[in-house]
């Protein structure tokens, strides 16, 4: 929660899966464009990275790549996890492993066209593959992969502070941060129709008024507000 007060955040998740001796991330791990050197590396667990930029991000295996800036260098930022959660839109099979069952869970996905990142966190009793793989793709997510989960999955959202069940407040070596880039008013989405449109204050995008919320979505979101 500092570390996202320092970066005056809006929404702040951990990230890779972390571990070892001295607490460090597991795979591939890059931030503002300097790649973490103290990483290491494990099978099929820290293999899938998701990079970004800018308007531009990628989903991509990075096994043997952890320790090297110059990989995928278009990308300033990049998270290791334990393998794909959709893959082009489509179901993939998880890491069953570190998806058991009264778990929290963390995952991180991007639109087809890597306009929009989604972060979902789970609480404790809420976590199945499935369960993830649903609400990403419900978000709009293309590809996504699944990060560490357990006492590490936290969520926190400037004015709310931590939004899910997980009582541990373990150390994360890396967060992923979310910064607000100014007020804009997005456009109204195509599916409003003639429907009025508004902006709430959270989440940040346009939602028809008078209409159901899209599926998935469900109460949470401002669908059906004036």
């Amino acid at each position: 929660s500092r570390h996202a007060q320092q970066e005056d955040a809006v929404v702040a998740i951990n990230a890779n899966f972390f571990g070892g001796p001295v607490n460090h991330p597991c795979g591939a791990a890059r931030g503002y464009g300097t790649q973490f050197p103290g990483i290491y590396g494990e099978a099929a667990n820290c293999e899938t990275t998701l990079g970004w930029a800018k308007g531009k991000g990628a989903v991509f295996n990075s096994a043997g790549h952890e320790a090297e800036a110059g990989f995928k260098a278009e990308f300033t930022e990049l998270a290791t996890g334990g393998g794909y959660l959709l893959r082009g839109g489509a179901p993939q099979d998880w890491n069953h492993a570190k998806l058991e069952a009264n778990r929290a869970c963390t995952a991180i996905g991007l639109s087809a066209d890597r306009k929009k990142f989604i972060f979902v966190v789970t609480n404790s009793k809420a976590c199945t593959g499935a369960g993830l793989q649903k609400v990403l793709a419900a978000n709009g997510a293309a590809d996504a992969i699944h990060l560490d989960g357990g006492g590490s999955s936290k969520m926190w959202i400037k004015g709310m502070g931590y939004v899910n069940d997980v009582g541990e407040d373990r150390k994360p070596s890396v967060v992923i941060v979310a910064r607000a880039a100014g007020v804009q008013v997005k456009a109204c989405p195509s599916d409003c129709g003639a429907a009025k449109c508004v902006q709430p204050a959270y989440p940040p995008t346009a939602q028809c008024v008078g209409r159901a919320c899209r599926a998935g979505l469900g109460s949470s979101w401002a669908c059906d507000v004036d």
